[in-house]
């Protein structure tokens, strides 16, 4: 009798200790799931903060390897217009990654199912190795300790149903493996990232209307004020100097009369893109109205900036079959840190200038 109730109450304790186990299990898992939810809201809420695609990317990659935190590296490609896979985001690989590109062939997932679904890449040196070129292999080698990757947990980003990324978080220890909890993880945060994703470019393709000229992508005049406000704060920060160039085409209106409205916006469109030729990323190309057009040249001389005014002009006055000869009249104006001007003044005093030019090249023509 007492054998039995040794065993009864042994059996009694077990099943505390079982039921326990249970218990601190499920306890985890409603806490991980709440630390998840927790996740995917602020990335919700983060999103709706970023200015350009660049932050959002890292913002998502950023996200993931928190939620699935077996690892602190990963990247995420983004499918250009080119047809290109490019990298958009990095955790622990050099910048020098993202001059890397691939074409969707020489992808693993493109490779593996097609882009369909999430996937667990083993060994992805060697798949890199057997099928890009030698020479595209040894450039990812020397981006980064890309040869040390045991596993990535690789996933397709989707907007309606048509593919544009990759997000990848990569194990560099051969003890630390993926498995089906991982991807079915990873799909649930794939599944938030993408509705995440869309409302932001869609914001974006908005913010990009308003900030943007239709016909030419320059920025517009409303963006360019306020463009022209920061670099006037930014000149006074870092002690440097700025130019603006109030630029308008000569006789423009004959053109559109002579050879109709078409003949006019591709003009226009010509001469935007000779401008883009010739500024930086750091500069600002803007269309002000119909033919008049402003650049801020960032951190530049007088001297450098007529030269590459002089090459726009060589440029432009080049007919083609379908853009006759343009010509322009410009002013410049420098944008220094001991001046106290506004940005309507600095246009003012470039517009004066713009004109004084135009009025001396009808005194020329007349004489």
């Amino acid at each position: 009798m007492n054998d039995w109730l040794i065993l009864f109450i042994t059996a009694l304790v077990l099943l505390a200790f079982y039921l326990g186990f249970k218990i601190i299990a499920l306890q985890n898992e409603l806490e991980e799931m709440e630390r998840l939810k927790k996740e995917i809201y602020n990335l919700g809420e983060n999103m709706s903060a970023v200015e350009s695609k660049e932050e959002a990317f890292e913002l998502i990659l950023d996200s993931t390897l928190r939620i699935i935190r077996k690892v602190n590296k990963g990247s995420i490609l983004m499918l250009d217009e080119d047809g290109l896979f490019r990298f958009k985001a990095s955790r622990g690989y050099p910048e020098d990654l993202k001059h890397v590109f691939f074409r969707m062939e020489e992808i693993y997932l493109y490779k593996c199912n097609g882009f369909s679904d999430t996937a667990i890449i083993n060994n992805p040196a060697k798949f890199n190795k057997d099928f890009l070129h030698k020479e595209k292999y040894e450039e990812l080698k020397s981006s980064g300790d890309l040869d040390d990757i045991y596993y990535v947990l690789s996933s397709p980003i989707r907007i309606n149903d048509k593919i544009i990324g990759i997000l990848n978080i990569d194990s560099m220890d051969s003890l630390v493996t993926f498995n089906q909890d991982d991807i079915n993880m990873m799909n649930h945060i794939k599944n938030e990232l993408e509705l995440s994703l869309k409302n932001f470019l869609s914001q974006e393709n908005h913010r990009y209307s308003a900030t943007h000229d239709d016909l030419t992508d320059l920025y517009n005049r409303r963006s360019l004020r306020e463009l022209l406000n920061k670099e006037i704060k930014k000149v006074k920060k870092y002690n440097t100097t700025s130019q603006l160039v109030l630029i308008d085409l000569d006789d423009f209106k004959i053109i559109n009369d002579t050879f109709g409205h078409e003949s006019g916006d591709k003009a226009l469109l010509k001469f935007s893109s000779v401008m883009k030729k010739v500024t930086l990323p750091k500069d600002i190309c803007a269309r002000m109205s119909g033919d008049e057009f402003v650049i801020i040249f960032n951190d530049s001389t007088i001297e450098d900036v007529e030269r590459r005014l002089s090459y726009i002009e060589k440029e432009i006055a080049v007919s083609s079959d379908s853009v006759s000869p343009m010509y322009f009249s410009y002013g410049i104006t420098s944008i220094n840190p001991e001046d106290n001007l506004t940005g309507e003044e600095l246009l003012m005093r470039a517009d004066k200038k713009m004109y004084a030019l135009k009025k001396n090249k009808k005194v020329k023509i007349s004489t």
